[in-house]
């Protein structure tokens, strides 16, 4: 339960300067709290106003004008299939995925924002570095991963590391000093 309140909070900061104003593009980010046994992710997807109502219309699938829980736990799901999250060579599974969707009328006005938050166990030591790519292009190829980091959660020894690969693969490694 912690860590739905932590990925809550996480989601709604990382979230607030995307929500400002109206968008003429569409803003994705993904928030990955990186700690030496979990990590949580939060995915914010900001339509704007030109394609707001298409993709509320993409994720409402059975075109009620509503998107229910199931609809936007699919959407969640699709998402989150191309979120891949690797500790040395293992692939981890996201649970405890949550997800919201604003309603129509303010998707199309560019001023909702689509939330997925979701959590997976890791094991990050000195000989197996986190890596994470997302891949999800249905609504734009762009993305920014913002990694965090606690350097409470690490031995002074072994601060973690961060290399960007692009604006969609991060690898954090624990440095053995």
């Amino acid at each position: 339960m912690k860590r739905i309140v932590i990925l809550t909070t996480i989601a709604a900061l990382a979230a607030a300067p995307l929500a400002a104003h109206p968008h003429k593009d569409v803003d994705q980010q993904v928030a990955l709290t990186v700690a030496p046994d979990h990590v949580d992710m939060a995915i914010t997807i900001v339509p704007s106003y030109v394609s707001g109502a298409d993709i509320f219309d993409m994720i409402d699938r059975d075109q009620d004008g509503t998107v229910s829980d199931t609809e936007a736990n699919h959407f969640a799901n699709d998402v989150l299939q191309t979120a891949i999250l690797k500790d040395g060579t293992t692939t981890q599974v996201w649970d405890q995925i949550n997800a919201s969707v604003p309603d129509r009328e303010t998707m199309a006005a560019g001023g909702g924002q689509i939330i997925i938050a979701a959590s997976t166990d890791a094991n990050l030591t000195t000989e197996t570095p986190v890596q994470f790519a997302i891949g999800y292009d249905a609504i734009s190829h762009d993305w920014f991963v913002q990694p965090w980091l606690n350097p409470a959660d690490f031995p002074m020894d072994q601060q973690p590391s961060i290399d960007r690969i692009s604006d969609t693969e991060i690898t954090v490694t624990l440095a053995g000093l």
